[in-house]
C-alpha cells in the first residue's frame, strides 16, 4: 500500500485488466485517518470507534470496516424497543434512518420498513420512530417546513413499509369535511371552503392537556371522551370528561 494526497492505494498493477484499485482514501464522514488507522484496516479489517460527523454536522460513533474492495463506515445500531411490524425482525438505528434488519436483504427476505431521520427538514427521533412502528402511526408532529411554510402532520406507516406524512384524522361532525391535524388545533377541511365555511375546530391544547388523536376521534363519532386530568388557570388538577355539544364546541364535563 502507498500513501499518496487522497489516501492509501495498492501499488499492484500488471495491465488495465489485472490490477488492484482498492484504496484507504484519508477522510470519511468528517474524520481524516492517520497512518495507524491505515495499518489497523490492513491488518484487522477493521478500526476501532471513532467520531464522525454528518454533511449537516451531526456527530456519530461509528467504525471503519473493510467491506468487499471498499472501506465503509458502520454506525453504531441502537435496537429500537418495537420490533418490526411487518416482518417481526429487529429495528435498529442507522447513521440516516431506522431500518428492519431484513431491509438490506433481497429478493422474497427484503422488507421495506425504513423511516428517516429527517423528514421536510424535521428530525425524526427514535421514540417517534418506536412509536410510528408500534401503533402504526404517530400523534401530531410540528416542525415540518414545506415551500418556506411550518407544517403539522403525522408519521404513518403504510403497508409496503413506507412511511407517509398523513393529517387526516376523521370526518368533521359538523359538515361531513375531513379533519386535518394542523399547528394549534384540529381543522375541518372546509374551513377555506367559501360554499360551507365550516369553522369547527378542536385545539389541540385544552387546560393544561395535550388532546390526542383517539380524543378527536372519540368526539366526532361518539360527542364524548372517558375521564380525563386537566390543569385549571390556577394550577388545580380536575378530573373531567370532554363533550362536543349541539353547538359543536367542547365543554368539560
Amino acid at each position: 500500500m502507498l500513501q499518496g494526497s487522497a489516501g492509501w492505494t495498492c501499488d499492484y498493477f500488471k495491465n488495465l485488466q489485472d490490477k488492484c484499485t482498492f484504496t484507504i482514501f484519508q477522510s470519511y464522514d468528517g474524520y481524516t485517518l492517520t497512518e495507524e488507522d491505515a495499518v489497523e484496516l490492513i491488518t484487522a479489517g477493521e478500526t476501532g470507534k471513532r467520531n464522525f460527523h454528518t454533511l449537516a454536522g451531526i456527530p456519530f460513533t461509528a467504525i471503519l470496516k473493510i467491506v468487499g474492495n471498499k472501506v465503509k463506515v458502520i454506525g453504531e445500531n441502537a435496537v429500537l424497543n418495537v420490533r418490526c411490524p411487518k416482518c417481526g425482525g429487529i429495528v435498529k438505528e442507522m447513521q440516516k434512518g431506522y431500518a428492519c434488519e431484513n431491509f438490506f436483504k433481497e429478493g422474497s427476505e427484503h422488507c421495506g420498513v425504513w423511516i428517516p431521520k429527517e423528514i421536510c427538514g424535521r428530525k425524526i427521533n427514535l421514540t417517534e420512530a418506536e412509536e410510528c412502528l408500534e401503533f402504526g402511526r404517530t400523534e401530531v408532529l410540528d416542525g415540518f417546513m414545506a415551500n418556506g411554510k411550518e407544517f403539522s402532520s403525522c408519521l404513518v406507516l403504510q403497508e409496503n413499509g413506507n412511511f407517509t406524512l398523513d393529517g387526516k384524522i376523521c370526518t368533521c361532525p359538523k359538515c361531513g369535511g375531513i379533519i386535518y391535524a394542523g399547528i394549534k388545533g384540529y381543522n375541518c377541511s372546509n374551513f377555506r371552503n367559501m360554499l360551507v365555511k365550516c369553522d369547527f375546530v378542536i385545539w389541540r391544547n385544552i387546560f393544561g392537556r395535550k388532546t390526542t388523536i383517539e380524543d378527536v376521534k372519540m368526539l366526532c363519532s361518539q360527542r364524548k371522551t372517558g375521564i380525563k386530568e386537566f390543569k385549571t388557570k390556577d394550577g388545580h388538577i380536575i378530573q373531567r370528561a370532554m363533550l362536543l355539544n349541539d353547538e359543536f364546541q367542547i365543554k368539560l364535563i
